[in-house]
């Protein structure tokens, strides 16, 4: 019903900001392998959008929305639109709605969580919610740029080489080449 997100592990997140997390409502972020590949193609669509890089400060423990003894635990705490069981109530699905997940990472921190966590439910992806997450990540300001392939060669740069000798070097003089 519940995960602990590792100290250290990283957190991905397309914005024009990168301080944009640090507000007190709740912060979406990718997770995983593929979360920095998601976020490139679903969250870089605006210019000056970027994908940045967060490192987790501490352990967080997080409600696993995936699992679904805690979509009922939620559910206990009122309507839930968002995640839904099947019939049996053996399979989550989800239907994303900004307002109703800030709801539900609100609740999730009303019993105890740092936010919720959902794997890829469906045609959605992966996701960590995060509430106040400035007392729980850090930025890694030493992101590659977007367009960096970290497999590709580095681009090159144009740079003019001075040398700085003491004393100053001179050229020695020619002289003309004598045969006998």
């Amino acid at each position: 019903m519940q995960k602990i997100l590792r100290k250290n592990s990283t957190l991905y997140r397309g914005t024009t900001n990168p301080n944009d997390y640090k507000r007190n409502s709740p912060v979406y972020f990718l997770y995983n392998t593929n979360g920095k590949n998601i976020a490139n193609r679903a969250y870089t669509k605006y210019p000056g959008s970027k994908v940045y890089t967060f490192i987790v400060k501490e352990n967080l423990k997080l409600l696993n929305l995936g699992n679904p003894n805690a979509v009922r635990r939620i559910m206990e705490t009122g309507q839930l639109d968002s995640f839904t069981l099947s019939k049996n109530g053996t399979i989550v699905s989800r239907k994303s709605n900004k307002n109703k997940d800030n709801e539900i990472a609100m609740r999730a921190k009303n019993l105890g969580f740092d936010g919720y966590i959902t794997p890829k439910l469906g045609n959605f992806h992966q996701e960590i919610a995060l509430y106040q997450s400035s007392n729980k990540i850090v930025h890694n300001s030493n992101n590659a740029p977007k367009h960096m392939d970290p497999l590709s060669t580095p681009p090159k740069i144009k740079t003019k080489m001075k040398l700085n000798l003491d004393p100053p070097y001179k050229s020695p003089k020619k002289r003309k080449l004598q045969f006998k």
